[in-house]
């Protein structure tokens, strides 16, 4: 633990947004890369969406309104995951650490780029289009 908190503190990894904070810890490693847009603002999101949850009891504050203008909701309401949401941060986020693992294989010299391109366009079937801020 001790390592990834000195990585963390001279990558600046913590001034991040959204998954930009695990790719700056991975490219020392040659394990970083790039994303589909659709996938970096679905885990944006979920971070956003995190936030609310745990640090500010599910109420909608300013920051994620400013962060996701997507949302219907209106500061002070409470905040609830719906089914879609949870399938779309849990499809998200497996996409995700697949395509770690599909970094990985390649590091290790195993052809995973039909794994990837299917992976990639699963995303654009199954994540909406909202408005994409820059992330």
């Amino acid at each position: 633990m001790f390592v990834v908190e000195i990585l963390e503190r001279e990558l600046g990894a913590a001034l991040r947004k959204g998954i930009d904070r695990f790719e700056v810890m991975l490219a020392p490693f040659g394990l970083d890369g790039e994303l589909p847009d659709l996938l970096r603002r679905e885990i944006y999101e979920l971070g956003q969406v995190r936030n609310v949850i745990a640090h500010n009891a599910t109420k909608i504050d300013r920051r994620l309104l400013q962060a996701c203008p997507w949302f219907k909701g209106k500061m002070g309401d409470y905040f609830q995951i719906s089914p879609e949401m949870f399938n779309r941060y849990i499809f998200a986020a497996t996409v995700y650490a697949s395509l770690i693992i599909c970094r990985v294989s390649e590091h290790f010299g195993v052809n995973m780029s039909e794994s990837r391109t299917s992976m990639e366009k699963e995303v654009e079937i199954r994540l909406p289009n909202k408005s994409i801020q820059h992330l």
